[in-house]
């Protein structure tokens, strides 16, 4: 059994972000459990190079290097943000370059796929040039969430004249994503929320394959809070975690005691985030190991505005025993219940008394923190998913 891999997100061990781990772990336990032969045609970043860890664990590939400021990358990232309306591709243009490049080469060197994985949105929506070359494989899409949702909240929550390009960029998007999902011959999707989504949008439910992200697990950790310490996780590069504590520093801690403190950590925090810092407001960063701090903090806060899809770092914190407190998009796609396994809070005031009533009753943090483990252990095992898929892989 043939396999093509495409993916414009190069996979290695160290990647920081949920979707980089979740495709990360998936290739390489497909690649240990299975005698498939993959070859994966990828792009990485310069800075990416050196961590790079394929041929370790002896996976066939064919790597370009994204070179964002030489002349040629910026000329044809320009002409794709032309493109923009006419295509609604997601895909950064140059990138889009180095894989149609990749997949010249591999029509010369290898023989006709039996089955061709696009992982994530923008690869699934190369589907019309790859299937020019392998007219007769199978197609599997793996959405790592459901692209045009985070686009439409997106569009929903900006104002103006960006309000209406967003708008127009969102339809143009669902359109591309919807279109593209209906030639493939099967999605794989993350939860249960995106499914549905694709559901109504006339995609048959019969080729619609559900698995469970890949998420670190700290099944070990032991929760025992300091009841001021408060927690915000997630890579702030991201805008939806960038925007999302900026709102909770604003909103939330203000309207709390003083001796509250919020432990921000994540890679990549911009300045204008660092420049809130105080004796009550700790930017961290990125830390080698976050299992102290979901033993240590009260609960881990998501007020998330935007994004889609399962929260990786709602799932980590659960499988911790940290209590959860988080809005309609933080939980999406998870199927929590309030007050049993995390608090759900929607405004500053639903924040502000979740904190105070879990600082002062050792019950509920006792309940919320087992019961989260519990129902993360039962309902979100990664093995189970991924075996699945190998089941569907062996039986074209």
């Amino acid at each position: 059994m043939n396999i093509l891999w495409i993916s414009p997100f190069a996979p290695y061990d160290t990647v920081g972000h949920g979707g980089g781990q979740n495709h990360n772990y998936s290739l390489k336990y497909i690649k240990k459990n299975t005698n498939f032969d993959i070859v994966l045609i990828t792009v990485c970043e310069e800075n990416e190079q050196d961590k790079i860890d394929l041929a370790q664990y002896s996976i066939k590939h064919i790597l370009k290097v994204y070179q964002k400021y030489t002349i040629k990358s910026r000329i044809q990232v320009l002409m794709g943000k032309i493109n923009v309306f006419r295509d609604g591709s997601l895909l950064n243009n140059a990138k889009r370059h180095l894989i149609l490049e990749s997949l010249k080469e591999y029509s010369k060197t290898y023989t006709s796929p039996n089955i061709v994985i696009l992982h994530w949105t923008e690869a699934v929506m190369l589907i019309d040039e790859v299937k020019n070359y392998f007219p007769t494989s199978k197609y599997i899409a793996i959405e790592e969430d459901v692209a045009y949702l985070g686009f439409q909240r997106k569009y929903i929550a900006a104002k103006g004249f960006n309000r209406l390009y967003r708008k127009a960029r969102y339809k143009f998007l669902k359109k591309k994503e919807i279109y593209s999902l209906r030639q493939v011959d099967s999605v794989v999707v993350l939860n249960d929320k995106d499914a549905n989504l694709l559901i109504n949008e006339r995609i048959e439910s019969e080729k619609i394959l559900r698995m469970c992200p890949y998420y670190k697990v700290f099944e070990n950790a032991v929760y025992v809070p300091s009841i001021h310490k408060l927690l915000f996780y997630g890579a702030m590069s991201r805008i939806e975690n960038h925007e999302s504590v900026i709102w909770l520093i604003k909103n939330v801690m203000p309207k709390l005691d003083k001796n509250y403190e919020l432990y921000i950590i994540g890679s990549n925090p911009k300045d204008s985030l660092k420049k809130y810092e105080n004796e009550r407001i700790h930017v961290l960063g990125y830390v080698e190991n976050i299992e102290p701090y979901f033993e240590n903090c009260l609960c881990l806060i998501a007020p998330l505005l935007l994004g889609a899809g399962i929260k990786i770092k709602v799932l980590e914190a659960l499988s911790s025993g940290l209590p959860v407190l988080t809005n309609d998009i933080g939980a999406e796609g998870i199927g929590l219940t309030d007050r049993v396994n995390y608090l759900h809070c929607e405004s500053v005031d639903d924040y502000v008394k979740a904190i105070h009533d879990l600082s002062k009753d050792s019950n509920l943090r006792t309940m919320l923190s087992k019961n989260g483990k519990d129902y993360v252990r039962q309902y979100f095992n990664v093995s189970v998913g991924l075996n699945q898929l190998i089941e569907k892989l062996e039986s074209w």
